[in-house]
């Protein structure tokens, strides 16, 4: 026990350090999410081709969890932020976990064709709507929203996300 309090005097500068700031990115991480969909809500159904063409529903993943990443090709935290996604889909089978990633605020096909190519997507890439972007309320990038399996919002959140934030979410 000494020790431990020897240890806590010594690097109490430290400690309040790293505290300060893991209080200040969970604020933020708040604040930004404040004016998306409420946990417990239903996720709003779409219907949203992907890069290859194929429909998706989000009906059709009902049963399982679901991970849907927002972003925009132009977004460079998108880029840092679907090297997690790619790390949470190699930890998980498709059967324990769906994630879709979605597009918004592109000029064409071929910019969102560039963004999977260039980060390495591993998941389907559907290009969203106006209005899905809008029934979502998707105002910043990225934005990652987890759904349970019976279709109800779980958690979400905006900005940079670790692999370990985007797994405790789960």
């Amino acid at each position: 026990m000494n020790k431990i309090i020897q240890y806590l005097k010594v690097h109490k500068k430290d400690i309040l350090f790293y505290a300060s700031a893991i209080t200040i990115f969970i604020f933020m991480q708040n604040w930004q999410s404040r004016n998306l969909i409420e946990d417990k809500k239903p996720a709003p159904e779409f219907i949203l081709t992907d890069l290859q063409g194929i429909t998706h529903s989000l009906s059709q993943y009902k049963g399982r969890p679901i991970i849907l990443y927002f972003f925009a090709p132009w977004c460079t935290v998108c880029k840092i932020s679907s090297i997690n996604i790619n790390r949470v889909r190699e930890s998980y089978t498709v059967d324990e976990l769906t994630i879709l990633s979605i597009a918004l605020s592109y000029n064409d096909i071929k910019e969102v064709e560039n963004f999977k190519k260039d980060n390495n997507l591993n998941i389907p890439v559907l290009l969203s709507d106006h209005k899905t972007g809008q029934e979502y309320k998707i105002d910043k990038f990225p934005t990652i929203y987890f759904i349970n399996s019976e279709g109800f919002i779980k958690n979400s959140t905006v900005g940079f996300t670790t692999k370990t934030g985007i797994q405790f979410r789960l």
